[in-house]
């Protein structure tokens, strides 16, 4: 009987409890859910320290597994995304200020400086340093994860009578360029050395070429003459025709390869010498002939670069 009275006080107490533990958990899931997106949107909008905050409120036990897991992981990404500061001072002897009081966009955050780091919202800002009755406004834009970056102010007063009146620079207006005649030349490279330096390349590239017919006309008499003085030649070759065509090639190789090289030249001294175009500023110019040289092939080019 004793059993009995003792058990049913406790039922009617478990059961006039139920209402209370259901409505604190409704209570907590809202709260939860609240927190979920307020993080979101304060992210969203750059205010990380706030969206941190709100982060960790809804990763506590009370709220559900899935919105612990995300609120978890928002409050990492959001801890590495935050920027600190650390602010330094001088005061007018340039010694060490510590009893200065710093305001961010108005808002106080510092009552005195002790060298620690402070967390700030990525972003354009205005920070007040305030000593004494004195106070210097600083702008500066904080970037997304920078970390200990050092902002210093120095209250100093500034010295010499320029610091009481800045002078405004004068920039002295550019002497006007005369303009062109309708006789003077207009500059840029002249069409003449592109013609010229073509020109030189096509005869270069046409002289190699003979150079590489002739080298073919010595080998075929070398193998059919092996002998000494290409006199002793093997049965039906007759040796005359490839030697007036080895002494044909040579004479346009030495011919053309000539004229190539003064078009050439002509071109590289017209090229570095062109007055520069107005409207363009001069350049540094260099032309390089080249060409080469193979059995059974050859070339020449000409590169110029400004």
């Amino acid at each position: 009987m004793l059993v009995k009275t003792i058990l049913v006080p406790v039922s009617l107490l478990v059961l006039a409890m139920a209402p209370r533990v259901a409505r604190a958990g409704e209570d907590d899931k809202q709260r939860c859910g609240t927190a979920y997106e307020q993080t979101q949107v304060l992210r969203k909008e750059g205010k990380l320290t706030q969206a941190r905050d709100r982060a960790v409120a809804c990763s506590q036990a009370v709220c559900s597994t899935y919105v612990v897991r995300e609120c978890t992981q928002f409050a990492r990404e959001i801890e590495q995304s935050l920027a600190t500061i650390v602010f330094v001072a001088k005061d007018d002897k340039g010694a060490e200020a510590t009893a200065v009081t710093v305001r961010i966009d108005g808002v106080p955050v510092a009552a005195r400086l002790d060298g620690k780091a402070l967390e700030v919202d990525p972003g354009e800002h205005t920070f007040r340093f305030e000593l004494g009755d004195r106070s210097i406004d600083q702008k500066a834009v904080i970037r997304e994860g920078e970390r200990n970056r050092t902002l210093s102010v120095s209250f100093a007063a500034p010295v010499g009578p320029a610091a009481a009146a800045p002078a405004t620079p004068v920039v002295a207006p550019a002497p006007a360029s005369a303009p062109a005649g309708p006789g003077a030349p207009k500059g840029g490279i002249p069409t003449w050395v592109w013609v010229a330096g073509g020109a030189g390349v096509a005869l270069a590239a046409v002289a190699v070429g003979f150079k590489v017919d002739q080298g073919s006309a010595a080998g075929v008499q070398e193998e059919a003459c092996p002998g000494p003085g290409r006199t002793l030649c093997r049965a039906g070759y007759d040796a005359q025709g490839d030697h007036a065509r080895e002494s044909r090639d040579f004479g346009l190789f030495v011919g053309l390869g000539a004229a190539g090289a003064v078009a050439i030249g002509a071109a590289i001294v017209g090229a570095l010498t062109s007055r520069p175009s107005a409207d363009r500023p001069p350049a540094t110019r260099s032309v390089v002939p080249s060409g080469w040289a193979a059995p059974g092939q050859g070339g020449a080019a000409l590169r110029l670069s400004f």
